[in-house]
């Protein structure tokens, strides 16, 4: 997955599932609109780097179906806070609500100015990519 962009883009909030599959929108969730051009480069390189064992023509393939001009931004307000519950009480969120949560959270506690304190110590946050298949980026807590 593109997980490993997030720490490339700061204002890149989440990556949803099912970058690969065609017609999957939207697939990027950020705070604010990315620059494409860096973008492009980013996914161009991805491409390149996680699909090493596939061979060079159909590496070279998909990147010459991936055209600048798909890449567009689409400004969508999300409530984070909206959940429904199932007939058993239990949560029911929009889904992209529910992928996003954890991933949003994480850049919050993250923003450079974000500080806890517990008792002298001053702590800050800082995402990281995590392994394969994982879908949370890791918080480190480092003192400031």
């Amino acid at each position: 997955m593109l997980f490993f962009a997030k720490p490339l883009v700061p204002d890149l909030i989440s990556i949803m599932y099912g970058v690969g599959q065609t017609g999957r929108n939207p697939w990027l969730y950020s705070s604010m609109e990315i620059n494409k051009e860096a973008l492009y480069l980013i996914i161009q390189a991805w491409i390149k780097t996680a699909f090493s064992k596939a061979s060079a023509e159909s590496r070279q393939r998909v990147l010459n179906e991936l055209l600048f001009e798909d890449l567009q931004w689409q400004a969508k307000t999300l409530d984070l806070a909206k959940w429904e519950t199932h007939s058993n009480s239990t949560a029911k969120p929009d889904s992209d609500s529910f992928i996003i949560l954890p991933d949003y959270l994480a850049a919050q506690l993250s923003k450079p100015d974000v500080t806890f304190e517990i008792g002298s110590t001053v702590l800050r946050f800082r995402r990281a990519p995590v392994g394969r298949g994982g879908r949370v980026s890791f918080l480190a807590a480092f003192c400031a």
